[in-house]
Parts: structure tokens; sequence; C-alpha cells
């Protein structure tokens, strides 16, 4: 009986006791976390884990939405999986739900428009629409030259599900008119696939025949190749002087368009007739002084790009001058601008120098303002060079330019910027995914090795004390 009360019995019996305590402590919170699906992620890029951004659109919704992954049983994607379930922790008003595309053909079948929804696709339903998110849309994958093979270069799931679900709560989708008749610019599919996820929907309006529609939330004029008609004219500055609101895409021409400058200078504004060539190496791109990396000026519009570092590029700007001579009421503000070395070039020729000769405009200058009319009540972005539409540009920056141009449209309807969320980069440019066999290897670590682990030590101390 004396070896069950000795000191080395107790101490011994503490270690085990405690080691047991542990174990079984272990063992509870890993039920407990299962359970209620908690977690915590540790990786750095915080691939498991959604974005504050995305966490106040869930927290601020007030009408049910509805997220329908369609992978098959047993074969769903651990990351898109837990990044779904997450919308689940912040918001009561959205449900995750996957349907499997093999069990249910025609839950697919009925919300397949012109182009069929494969399997890994996602659906986001709310009460006044829906839209689809293409399994080929939540990845996007890139060459490597060296190898000739592809990549994942971002994984895009949740920017695209909480822009959708932005989408599918919109009571009415806002109406930008795009201004034809003169050789307009066309816009690339691209930035009318990034408008549509903004909630915006694009039609076309040709001003020689019409009157700008009365349901136009935004008039988008882009650089013509001729001068507007008297009509045009007379139809734009008409919306306007009447609280129009509109974004003016522009850029460097030889020559000058009489009416399109009358418009733009009722608002205080002139488009410059030179190029822009910027003197300061971290303001111009793979040595061409003519593809400008200009500053963002801090405003309501630029402030959530600039946050996150965001740099835009253009190419062959021109500068937004303001005039002198201007209606009081108006309100010129820039938001993009040159440096202090660059300089403008006015009627380059092919052929001359680059370097800065005499007869050169000492910069910086403002490529992109804003202009307001307090008594109008107008709204305007004046932007000058129309390279900000270009799809390889804004790729090249990743997707600075049209974020800039969405957040301008923001803007102009007072609405907030639009939440940017960037793509998830995984580690080794590769999804981190777990396929059945390594979830039971975890599970079998959990559970059976690391507690037999435990127990193991507590018996080794217990018996070295017990022979000390």
């Amino acid at each position: 009986m004396g070896s069950f009360s000795n000191r080395r019995f107790r101490y011994g019996a503490f270690s085990t006791v405690m080691a047991a305590a542990a174990v079984g402590l272990f063992i509870l919170v890993n039920l407990v976390a299962d359970q209620f699906n908690v977690s915590h992620d540790l990786t750095r890029e915080q691939l498991f884990s959604l974005s504050y951004e995305s966490i106040v659109v869930a927290r601020e919704l007030e009408q049910p939405v509805t997220i329908y992954s369609l992978w098959q049983t047993g074969q769903e994607v651990f990351l898109y999986q837990q990044l779904l379930e997450e919308y689940t922790q912040h918001s009561n008003m959205i449900t995750v739900i996957n349907r499997d595309p093999i069990l249910h053909p025609a839950f697919v079948e009925s919300f397949a428009g012109e182009e069929a929804i494969a399997h890994g696709s996602v659906i986001v339903v709310g009460p006044n629409r829906h839209r689809v998110l293409h399994a080929d849309e939540l990845v996007i994958m890139d060459v490597d030259w060296n190898t000739g093979g592809f990549f994942i270069r971002s994984i895009e799931i949740e920017p695209l599900v909480t822009d959708a679900i932005n989408y599918v709560v919109q009571e009415d989708r806002p109406i930008i008119y795009r201004m034809t008749g003169n050789n307009e610019l066309e816009f690339p599919p691209g930035l009318l696939r990034e408008f549509s996820r903004a909630g915006y929907e694009v039609r076309d309006v040709n001003l020689l025949t019409t009157d700008v529609p009365a349901d136009a939330d935004i008039l988008f004029i882009t650089m013509p190749e001729r001068d507007w008609s008297p009509d045009q004219t007379e139809r734009v500055a008409n919306y306007l002087q009447n609280g129009g609101r509109a974004i003016f895409v522009m850029g460097y021409r030889p020559e000058r368009f009489p009416r399109v400058d009358e418009v733009l200078a009722s608002l205080g504004v002139r488009v410059g007739d030179y190029i822009i060539i910027e003197g300061s190496p971290a303001h111009f791109y793979r040595n061409f002084p003519t593809l400008l990396l200009p500053d963002f000026v801090p405003t309501e519009i630029t402030m959530p790009l600039l946050e996150r570092g965001f740099i835009p590029l253009v190419f062959q700007a021109t500068g937004v001058d303001t005039l002198d001579l201007r209606r009081p009421s108006t309100v010129i503000s820039p938001v993009m601008r040159s440096s202090a070395q660059s300089y403008g070039r006015i009627h380059p020729e092919e052929g001359t120098p680059i370097s800065r000769i005499a007869e050169d405009i000492d910069g910086p200058f403002s490529l992109a303002v804003t202009a307001e009319d307090t008594v109008w009540g107008s709204r305007v972005v004046v932007v000058s060079s129309d390279s900000v539409l270009r799809e390889d540009y804004n790729e090249e920056m990743g997707g600075t330019n049209w974020s800039f141009l969405v957040n301008s449209l923001n803007w102009l309807r007072e609405e907030p910027p639009r939440v940017f969320i960037r793509g998830r980069t995984p580690p080794a440019a590769t999804p981190l995914t777990m396929n059945t066999a390594q979830v039971g290897m975890v599970a079998f670590v959990s559970v059976v090795v690391l507690p037999l682990f435990f127990a193991i030590v507590g018996i080794v101390v217990w018996l070295r004390r017990r022979n000390a």
C-alpha cells in the first residue's frame, strides 16, 4: 500500500491524469470545431478566408441569397467549398447548397442560356435575378513560357461570388448608353463583362437620330473619328444641363473637333493637342516614355485603388486642361496625373527625338478629372487616353484601368466605390485541395496518432519519475 501513497506514485499519477486530460481536451476541441465549422486559416495568402470587403457585403445583406455549387458528390473542391461556406458564417441571409449535376440535370438546365453550364460552376440566386459563374471563370490560367505548360495564376471565386451577390440583390440595373454614330471606339468584350459584373447594363444610342433616352443613368462618350453634328452637340449639351451624368474617354488627335470642344468647354475643360512624354523613369513602362504609369490623386474614385497600390497604364495620353474662363458653379478636380518631370510635345511627328526640346510644354498634366456643376446638377469624368479601354493594358496592371472606370461610373451615380477584391494566388501556383485519401490521413493523425503520442509521453514521464 505504501507504494501507492509515496511521492513518486503521486507525481506519476498526476502526470498520467494530465496527459489523459490533454488528450481528451484535444479530441473535444476537434469535435466541437468540426461540428460548428470552427477553424483558423494559417495560410500566408489566407486562401480559405474571405476578405474584409466580402464580409461587409455579406453582413449588410437584407435579402436572401442562395449559392449553388455544381460538383459531383465526393468531388467537391475543398478550397471553393470552404470559401462559399465562409459567407454563411457572416450572414444568415446566405445559404450554400451543392447540387450534383448528374443527379439534378433539370435544375442545371433551368439556369442555362446560350452557353451550357459545366460541372464545377457556381450559380448565385437572389430575389430579382441570378448569375452563373462558369467553371472556367473561377480560375485564371496562364502559360509558363519556360516549360510550355499552364499554371494557375489566380483563383477568382471570391471576387466573382461577391460581385454576383451585389448583382442579384439589385432592384434595378443602372443603364449606360454608349454614344455611337461617329465611328467611336467599340468596347472590348472583356470590358462589357466587367461592367456587367459591376451591375451595369450597356446599350448603344445614336444621337444623330434620337435624344438621350430618359432611362439613361450614364452617357458614355468615346473619342469620335469625326466631329459631332449640330444635333448631336445639342442633345449632349441638353442632357448635361439637365443634371446628366457622363464619362468622356478622349485621346490625342492632330485635328480639333470644335463641337466636341464646345461641350467640354461648357464643363470648364479642354482636351490637349499634345502628347505627354514622361521624364521620370519611375512613371513610364518598359523604356517607352509615352507608355505612362501616372499617379492617382486621392479622391473618392481612386482611394480603393491607392490603398492596394494599384497603378494605371495609359498610352499616348494628352492632358485635360482646366479653362480659366468657366462657369463659377463648376468644380474641377484631378484624379490622375503625370509626374513633374513630364512634358507635352505639340504636334508630334514621326522621327522627332523623344528628348525634351524648347517648344515642349512643362508638366505635370491631369490625365483624368472630375467636373461637377452645382447649378446644373451634372457630374462628368473626363479621361485623356482611350487606351484605358484596352484589355491588354488592363490585364498588364492587374485590372487597374477597368476598376478605375467602374469606380468612376459609381461616382457619377453617387454610389460608393466598387468593392474590389483580388483573386488569390495559390502556393506553388496550384490550388490547395484535399482528396479523400488526404482527408483520411489528416483524420487518422488527429484522432489516433497525436492522442497516442501524448499517452506514450505521459506513461514515459510517469515511469521515469517512479523509478527516480
